[in-house]
């Protein structure tokens, strides 16, 4: 099962009298209004630079919110909802079920759709870390990581949103185990961080039984995986690997084991991988965040691995404050994934806000809409069975909500 993250880690700050080259012909689609949001061009940018951006524009977006018809290209983001109250740091999306409808699953439970919004699902036999299919049955299973005793667990789900008993194996002291198919067997396998061994180690659960090791890669204990996701279009998972204010792609070689690139991303920024056009490869999101004596200069947008480092086509969209997380998600209804951001937008306060894609490799900002809560983690589903894409973000101790789509 390939499963592009969607999880953003800390911005890396620099400070410096760096000036970033600017671009002149903005372009990308208009919808909704999104305030001062400046739309981007597609540029190559200097390996170990940054991307640089484009001049501000806005244009006022057709009237069709708000109708009951999901139309292409509008981006109608509308009130905030409460799914639960309890705290919620982590979350997942997916149709555990089999109704065809998306759930939520989260570390305090399992909520499935039902009459056009979430209800409270089975109890799970576990606090999950992740899902996957781990036995390739086609099915959604949940995956717990206890740090303390050093165990992974995987429970196997029936389909219609109860799952078994839990199976234990032993492992290695992990970071953050991180899910995909890294073998191509059709089945979900782990990858994370093993900072005793110094090292980068695979799990897979052989024969529907308890994880055993898969394959094992040197990689430095101060090193974390920060994402996952097929950036080079070989249909193998790659990884993102940061350590201090660096990051590097390491290959997926599709048998578990992975190839570090020799060429690190630009710094200053935070990375994930998610596919924007839909054709199976994905690009590469970004968050920069450069802080001077004066001023500090924010954006995020995108990155196309194709051909040389050098030489990678960049989108971007300067913001008004720092990205905390960013996801990939059609909100636009238009065949196109567009980059979504949860930023700061002064002292406590954070807004959703979203950069529409537009062919050609364009991105601009097109809606916004403040957050009643800090967001912890990101996904992008139709939770009411409308037709339109629904942010769901969990909140920490403000609970689980939804960004819920007015069409």
């Amino acid at each position: 099962m390939r499963s592009p993250t969607v999880v953003l880690f800390a911005l890396t700050w620099a400070c410096g009298g760096r000036e970033l080259p600017g671009q002149t012909d903005a372009g990308g689609p208009a919808t909704t209004s999104s305030g001062d949001a400046p739309a981007s061009t597609t540029a190559a940018p200097t390996t170990g630079e940054a991307p640089t951006t484009g001049e501000a524009m806005t244009a006022p977006a057709p009237d069709t919110c708000g109708d009951g018809v999901v139309e292409p290209g509008e981006v109608c983001l509308g009130t905030l909802r409460q799914i639960d109250a309890g705290a919620v740091r982590r979350l997942w999306t997916a149709d555990v079920d089999g109704d065809g409808r998306v759930d939520v699953v989260t570390p305090a439970g399992l909520w499935l759709q039902r009459d056009g919004w979430l209800e409270p699902g089975p109890a799970l036999p576990l606090a999950p870390a992740g899902i996957g299919d781990f036995d390739g049955d086609g099915r959604v299973d949940l995956l717990a990581h206890d740090v303390d005793v050093r165990a992974l667990a995987w429970s196997r789900g029936d389909g219609q949103g109860s799952f078994g008993a839990p199976i234990v194996a032993d492992v290695s002291d992990l970071r953050t185990p991180w899910v995909a198919d890294v073998d191509g067997d059709g089945r979900s396998d782990i990858v994370a961080q093993a900072p005793e061994l110094d090292a980068l180690r695979t799990y897979a659960a052989a024969d529907g039984g308890p994880f055993a090791p898969l394959e094992i890669a040197p990689m430095s204990r101060w090193a974390a995986v920060t994402g996952i996701g097929d950036g080079n279009g070989d249909g193998f998972p790659d990884v993102l690997v940061t350590e201090s204010d660096t990051t590097t792609p390491w290959w997926g070689q599709g048998d578990g084991t992975f190839a570090e690139s020799t060429e690190p991303l630009p710094p200053q920024a935070s990375y994930a991988l998610a596919d924007l056009e839909g054709d199976g490869v994905d690009e590469l999101l970004f968050a920069y965040a450069e802080a001077r004596w004066d001023e500090g200069f924010h954006a995020a947008g995108a990155m196309w691995l194709i051909g040389a480092p050098a030489e990678w086509p960049v989108a971007q969209v300067e913001l008004a404050d720092v990205a905390i997380r960013q996801i990939a998600g059609d909100v636009s209804h238009d065949g196109l994934a567009d980059v979504i951001v949860a930023r700061l937008d002064g002292p406590g306060r954070q807004v959703l806000e979203v950069l529409c894609s537009a062919p050609g490799r364009q991105l601009s900002g097109c809606a916004s809409v403040p957050l009643a809560a800090e967001v912890e983690a990101l996904a992008a589903a139709d939770v009411t069975a409308d037709g339109a894409l629904d942010v769901v973000f969990a909140a920490g101790e403000a609970g689980l909500w939804a960004v819920v789509a007015a069409p």
